[in-house]
């Protein structure tokens, strides 16, 4: 396989794993972007805020669990309902 000079693989962290590995059920920062439908940037922006869905940091990467994400969202809707 031929990486280039300084290239790594892309690396997908459900990729290749075993049930009940350490990485199983977390979601990239572009993928929970594209589930909620929003930017990268408004991920990073939540972040700085203290805002937005609970998130996991494995040295440098950013990681979503799928079941925070789920609770996130549900705390929303409940949030917007009680506003009402």
């Amino acid at each position: 396989m031929d990486l280039g000079r300084n290239k790594l693989p892309a690396f997908e962290p459900n990729e290749g794993l075993a049930e009940g590995d350490a990485l199983r059920g977390l979601l990239t920062q572009k993928q929970v972007a594209s589930q909620l439908g929003v930017s990268l940037a408004t991920l990073a922006r939540w972040r700085r805020e203290r805002r937005g869905p609970p998130r996991t940091v494995v040295g440098r990467q950013i990681y979503y669990r799928r079941d925070s994400l789920a609770a996130w969202l549900l705390a929303q809707e409940e949030a917007l309902a009680t506003r009402q």
